[in-house]
């Protein structure tokens, strides 16, 4: 066999190897995990309290999606500029009437699980189904109280959330009909 017909099958088998090695980051995702808590508040439209079942109290961000602000403190509001304002506090209403009657709520985990607030990151699920549609985060997106919020690593939905947000965007529903929110371009 000469050097070119050994290197030519060398590259390859270099090629191949490297495609399959690919597709498993590509595959399906693996039925989400679960962790029940049982729901005790909502600080804001993108923000809970809640115990977990060893008893410990934790604050859970919504992943993937941003909610106008109704109780950020002034530190907040000076670094980012957003302002407290009548949105943020009907985003905090319409979160604190869809989880009013859910005793257990569900957490899914995604790439990281804190943030620099120290707050739990997690999609928020209504039933123990695995279903993205059942969560805090999507319905907020999809009923017009908040709009998406893409920070990688955690970025498993953004599909789902961004065809959410559209819809309610199209529709006018929630704050959008109110005018809080701009599309994005």
């Amino acid at each position: 066999m000469t050097f070119t017909k050994k290197r030519n099958i060398a590259l390859a088998f270099l090629i191949v190897t490297t495609l399959f090695s690919g597709c498993a980051k590509w595959k399906n995702p693996e039925p989400a995990e679960l962790e029940p808590v049982k729901y005790v508040y909502a600080k804001d439209g993108d923000t809970i309290g809640v115990t977990n079942m060893s008893g410990e109290s934790l604050t859970v961000r919504l992943i993937g999606i941003d909610a106008p602000e109704s109780v950020a403190p002034e530190s907040y509001t000076e670094k980012t500029g957003k302002e407290n304002n009548e949105y943020g506090e009907k985003a905090a209403e319409h979160l604190t009437l869809m989880l009013k009657d859910c005793d257990l709520i569900y957490l899914e985990y995604d790439q990281e699980m804190m943030d620099s607030y120290d707050r739990v990151l997690a999609y928020v699920h209504l039933t123990d189904s695995p279903d993205i549609t059942n969560t805090a985060n999507y319905r907020m997106l999809d009923d017009g109280y908040a709009i998406t919020m893409e920070i990688a690593p955690n970025v498993k939905y953004c599909k789902e959330f961004l065809e959410a947000e559209k819809g309610a965007m199209n529709a006018g529903r929630g704050l959008w009909g109110l005018g809080a929110f701009e599309a994005k371009e």
